[in-house]
């Protein structure tokens, strides 16, 4: 049969089971008695086609989802100067940029004062202000406008949506999952996610020292809680703490073997590549199963 009648042919397709003899017209083609065409797959070949379709649809699923691009170097230089509990106010309040808003803070479709700031990080007005305040003079965050028409600004040299700072490398934090988990916790127990930005591996989902190393051409230098404390300048019992909190809310996981700890974020939260694996989607079941495991004890 030539290519043109196969094509033809297979634009009859019809869905229907399998009757009488099968004819081979080419390739892995057949048709049956009653002229219905389809082709032949072997069980590997079917499967590899699930896994196949199943991350496309999540790539899809991904692609509409919104993130914040947090950029790494300017994010080791603010982490210096702030303490987690005010960090922790920058990735609640992330979740609340919109696209085409040059960073405002926006809450129903609201700038955000002092007041719906307070309400998302937890705090009082005094706090709040003193907080906002601190942010404002280490240049994260930028204020335009006095009292009640004063309008809240994240400096793109830190935070962009919908474009990227050419050259520079950054994490994706996505942002309703960020929201969802974050308002359990507070301030204090989120900054240390912050820190974490820079160091989260573009393959393993790993905290590494080398977050941009290809795993395979190089050796990742991974990050337990006492070298994490270490790079970041906190002390081992804040970042423990910490972890615990984070691993508890499905923010991180720790893995541990032969003595030696690694900690692993879950990429629904953190992502660096444009498309998943199906790496991806082993990680997104592994932090399913632990969530789950915490549910049921």
């Amino acid at each position: 049969m030539k290519d043109d009648d196969l094509h033809r042919k297979m634009a009859e397709i019809k869905t229907g089971r399998v009757s009488g003899d099968l004819y081979h017209i080419g390739r892995q083609y057949y048709v049956d008695d009653y002229g219905r065409t389809g082709e032949f797959r072997t069980f590997q070949q079917k499967e590899a086609y699930k896994k196949r379709e199943h991350i496309r649809k999540n790539n899809e699923s991904r692609s509409r989802k919104h993130y914040v691009n947090c950029y790494h170097e300017p994010i080791k230089e603010i982490t210096q100067k702030l303490s987690l509990s005010e960090l922790g106010a920058v990735i609640k309040l992330l979740p609340y940029l919109r696209f085409k808003k040059d960073g405002l803070l926006t809450k129903d479709g609201k700038p955000m004062n002092l007041k719906t700031i307070g309400e998302v990080i937890g705090k009082k007005e005094r706090q709040t202000s003193k907080v906002i305040r601190s942010l404002i003079e280490s240049g994260i965050i930028v204020k335009e406008g006095e009292r009640k028409g004063a309008k809240y600004f994240v400096s793109g040299q830190y935070h962009t949506i919908g474009y990227t700072n050419e050259g520079q490398a950054f994490t994706k934090l996505y942002q309703k999952e960020t929201r969802l988990k974050a308002d359990k916790l507070t301030t204090n127990d989120v900054g240390l996610l912050y820190k974490a930005l820079p160091y989260f591996h573009y393959q393993s989902y790993f905290l590494c020292a080398n977050p941009d190393a290809e795993e395979k051409k190089e050796d990742l230098e991974h990050l337990n809680v006492q070298q994490l404390a270490d790079l970041i300048g906190e002390s081992r019992d804040t970042v423990r703490r910490s972890v615990d909190k984070l691993v508890n809310n499905g923010f991180m996981m720790r893995i541990t073997s032969c003595n030696n700890s690694k900690i692993k974020v879950n990429p629904d939260i953190m992502f660096r590549e444009e498309y998943e694996s199906e790496y991806t989607d082993t990680v997104r079941r592994d932090f399913y199963e632990m969530m789950r495991g915490f549910y049921e004890e």
